[in-house]
């Protein structure tokens, strides 16, 4: 485990997966015995927990706890609101959070969690935040667009009703999302079939960014963090948007639109930070866009499954930079597959943000420690959270007044990766620290 924080960028190197990381180029590979299907939650018959995936349903990548998310369900089949994550680390499922949803056809739910939803691609994770994002879908029940922005504390695991300020998030609340999130603004872009918008989670804001329409059709939103660009990818459409000049360019993409990749309904795409491409998978052979040439490459289909399931992959197919590797989840009966890009581990996990003048970060010093660490805040002060990698409370400290500094007397906590949280309401940062003994 290394840790770094400086400047507002968080590195991390934890947990890499030795297997993966060894993979030859192009290449496909099945973690066998990775069936969702084994954790299902036992409210649902086979066709609720199924349809977690299959009704219009993506997911997204926690690259904080190093698993895949995946969410959904909804309209009429299923309410199934249980949370499932794949870990990397171990390559084996797990249940994060029961159902305890209903076809009660409303969002919220009455017991105050969201209903689920075919979730198109509408789901995100805010790295810096350490949360899953959603927003809009087709809930369960009468399947009515919900136009309620969610956010999943992944540590202790409790959803918040966000209810933001500003232009209100997509006009179509229903279907047919794209987005994703920019660990470099710490915006999400979401685009649905009228506008471009972003949603600023920590002054939780919605704020259309063009008016830009698209087809009725289903999409894959992805950022390009080198050259700051967003793009929805899909159904014959490539869209691109330019972060820093907050400008539609799809014109400078024309001779990359092409329909062979870019074609088809429910094409799933993610950016490949080490090899600076933008990975498409419709099924078989994914595509490769080179972002300089602006030209497409078809790889390798061997391994892979012949096609994604009929009604979309969505976020599903996500990039693991640590591992340098993509992850692909096609059902709950079919074991999880990794494609292989290129050779070779990746880079650090990089968690950037634009340097904010009252950003909150906090430090641990020793790391590792063996008994008592000091815990301190930098920016403004706030509470403090430490937490294990199971979501579970170890401590919770708040500095006296004036302070920003505090003390854990580790005690018998066990040894192992905690997790550091820093907030004040606000404002929030985070880190990690090795309790050796």
């Amino acid at each position: 485990m290394k840790t770094l924080l400086m400047a507002g960028i968080f590195f991390c190197t934890a947990w890499a997966n030795q297997t993966l990381i060894n993979l030859p180029a192009d290449s496909w590979y099945t973690a066998t015995n990775t069936k969702m299907s084994a954790v299902c939650d036992p409210s649902d018959n086979a066709y609720q927990c199924q349809s977690v995936q299959t009704a219009w349903s993506g997911g997204t990548y926690d690259p904080v706890g190093k698993r895949m998310i995946v969410w959904g369900g909804g309209h009429v089949d299923s309410p199934d609101n249980a949370v499932y994550c794949f870990n990397i680390a171990t390559l084996s499922w797990r249940r994060e959070i029961n159902s305890t949803g209903s076809s009660a056809s409303q969002d919220p739910l009455p017991n105050g969690d969201p209903a689920a939803r075919h979730t198109y691609d509408g789901v995100a994770f805010l790295t810096h935040a350490n949360r899953m994002f959603e927003y809009g879908g087709s809930q369960a029940g009468n399947g009515y667009g919900t136009s309620v922005t969610w956010t999943l504390d992944m540590a202790a695991k409790t959803w918040s009703n966000m209810k933001p300020a500003g232009s209100h998030g997509p006009t179509t609340d229903c279907c047919n999302f794209s987005g994703e999130y920019d660990p470099i603004s710490k915006l999400v872009f979401m685009h649905d079939p009228n506008n471009l918008y972003t949603y600023d989670y920590d002054n939780n804001r919605w704020t259309i960014a063009l008016v830009q329409s698209e087809g009725w059709s289903a999409h894959k939103g992805v950022v390009d963090t080198k050259r700051r660009l967003y793009f929805t990818i899909g159904s014959g459409e490539l869209l691109v948007y330019d972060i820093v000049g907050k400008k539609e360019v799809t014109s400078q993409w024309t001779a990359a639109n092409n329909s062979s990749a870019t074609g088809g309904g429910y094409a799933a795409a993610g950016y490949d930070t080490k090899a600076d491409k933008i990975v498409v998978w419709k099924g078989g052979a994914p595509w490769v866009l080179d972002l300089d040439a602006k030209t497409w490459t078809q790889k390798s289909g061997t391994g892979a499954p012949g096609s994604g399931l009929s009604n979309g992959t969505f976020g599903r197919f996500r990039y693991i930079p640590e591992d340098n590797v993509f992850i692909l989840v096609n059902g709950i009966d079919q074991d999880v597959r990794f494609y292989k890009h290129t050779a070779g581990a990746g880079a650090a996990v990089e968690y950037a943000s634009i340097p904010e003048k009252n950003a909150l970060s906090v430090s641990a010093t020793p790391n590792p420690c063996s008994g008592r660490v000091s815990l301190k805040i930098t920016g403004k002060t706030g509470s403090i959270r430490i937490l294990g990698l199971n979501g579970r409370l170890a401590a919770e400290l708040i500095p006296g007044p004036g302070r920003n500094e505090c003390i854990w007397e580790t005690g018998k906590a066990a040894p192992g990766i905690y997790l550091v949280q820093a907030g004040n309401g606000k404002l929030s940062g985070a880190t990690r620290l090795l309790l050796v003994r």
